[in-house]
């Protein structure tokens, strides 16, 4: 029961992070449309951010894009607070020693890790490495004919939260 609610959790923050987003690709057309092109650079800097600030904006665009930045000021701070509670959740002695294994990984953090833990439950219970990469979707298509054997991309099969690790 503990290991779905982190589930949720974790399912929560991957929702988040998507409407976050696709808030900023509104807000990126918004100002697209009006014909406000950012040259400084990144977008979603600091300076991006002082930028947006300055522009002369007024009327219903004012309110509108007050409302899309407000929106996104929310989203940011729930992914924050989301990750902060799964952050304390990783300490737990469920699931504190395989999180700090796999962080020990280069380019796995805290969120990929407790993913990981929290999907892929007790690692012993596959059989052998075939049914495990299987869970993962990490089984290569094939097309067979007669004697022929062509080995494609991997299947889009398997655990879709575990797939969004991967990337």
């Amino acid at each position: 029961m503990e290991q779905e609610a982190a589930r949720s959790l974790l399912r929560c923050r991957a929702d988040l992070v998507k409407s976050t987003t696709q808030t900023k690709q509104r807000i990126l057309s918004f100002l697209h449309v009006r014909g406000f092109r950012y040259t400084g650079g990144s977008n979603w800097t600091k300076a991006f951010h002082t930028w947006i600030r300055t522009l002369p904006v007024a009327g219903m665009d004012q309110v509108t894009l007050h409302a899309y930045l407000h929106n996104l000021v929310y989203l940011e701070q729930e992914v924050l607070r989301l990750e902060q509670r799964l952050a304390e959740e990783a300490t737990k002695d469920r699931y504190s020693a395989s999180v700090k294994v796999l962080m020990a990984f280069r380019g796995i953090g805290l969120v990929t890790a407790i993913t990981l833990t929290c999907e892929l439950g007790d690692i012993h219970r596959y059989a052998d490495p075939r049914q495990l990469m299987a869970y993962l979707g990490l089984i290569p298509s094939e097309h067979t004919s007669g004697n022929h054997t062509k080995r494609g991309s991997i299947t889009k099969t398997g655990n879709t939260h575990l797939a969004w690790c991967q990337k």
